[in-house]
């Protein structure tokens, strides 16, 4: 199943469906944010805060391109599995050690 850019709004979330971005060039074009409301459009881990106040995210989105050779994302798609590298792509820098502190999520 594929939904395109123009109908992201009113799509629902299915497992193996391909969600098209939008012809323009840049951020203008990217689907989470059209698809998940208030879902940051840059970064690995894309945070969405809870409305009540308490300052804890409500749900996380991970996002990879699957495209960085010396960094390999890879899903097991039996177990489900997922191995991302994260934030950190610096090598001798902890794992932590990440300007927008996304692989925090990693651990809790």
């Amino acid at each position: 199943m594929e939904v395109s850019f123009d109908e992201l709004q009113r799509a629902d979330l299915i497992v193996d469906t391909v969600y098209r971005g939008g012809k323009v060039s840049g951020k203008a074009s990217e689907v989470l944010s059209k698809l998940l409301p208030n879902c940051s459009n840059s970064g690995g881990f894309r945070k969405v805060m809870r409305k009540d106040g308490s300052g804890l995210p409500a749900y996380v989105v991970l996002y990879t391109s699957m495209q960085e050779l010396a960094w390999p994302d890879y899903l097991d798609e039996e177990t489900g599995i997922f191995r991302y590298y994260g934030d950190n792509r610096t090598p001798g820098k902890t794992i932590l050690d990440t300007p927008r502190k996304g692989n925090l999520y990693l651990i809790v």
